[in-house]
């Protein structure tokens, strides 16, 4: 049976982010890839990757009954509106939403993180997306003039990392 390290190494992601986002003082933020043959793995096509984040999904949503901390994103479940929220895009750029595989695209989960963000003004304060598709251009021009301006109306954090087959990336902020 092949082990699923993906799952938790993103689990320790999540976890980090939480840890770090507890304290009162942020520590900088470290923009250094994390490397998988550091982490004693390897994906070898960007499809695995996805497939990964897949289950990532169905695993965090599968624990977000009556103890869930977080808002998680794509998900069909409407809940109350917790300090965090999770995003992960396991689809292309401008993928729709696909509700059976809980997988979407970038575009899908932002505009629903947005939609949230509106609807947990007073509530949600740190944000972590992990992507499987990055776009620096679109990105850059229909995104991050959005982020910005809820970061820095709300006081909010905004984390976005790029998982690809050669590791993690820091892509936001930069």
């Amino acid at each position: 049976m092949m082990k699923e390290p993906f799952v938790d190494s993103v689990h320790d992601l999540v976890t980090d982010f939480l840890y770090l986002n507890s304290l009162e003082t942020i520590p900088e933020l470290d923009t250094s890839p994390i490397k998988y043959e550091d982490l004693g793995f390897d994906l070898e096509c960007q499809g695995q990757v996805s497939n990964h984040l897949i289950r990532f999904t169905e695993h965090l949503s599968a624990h977000s009954g009556a103890n869930q901390q977080y808002n998680l994103l794509p998900t069909s479940q409407v809940g109350p509106c917790f300090d965090l929220l999770i995003g992960i895009v396991s689809l292309g750029f401008d993928a729709k939403y696909y509700p059976k595989k809980k997988a979407a695209g970038f575009k899908y989960v932002m505009l629903s993180a947005i939609r949230t963000w509106f609807y947990c003004s007073g509530t949600n304060s740190k944000n972590l997306i992990i992507t499987a598709d990055w776009n620096p251009q679109k990105f850059e021009t229909l995104y991050k003039p959005i982020i910005e301006a809820y970061r820095y109306r709300f006081k909010t954090e905004v984390q976005i990392y790029e998982h690809s087959t050669r590791g993690l990336y820091l892509r936001y902020p930069y």
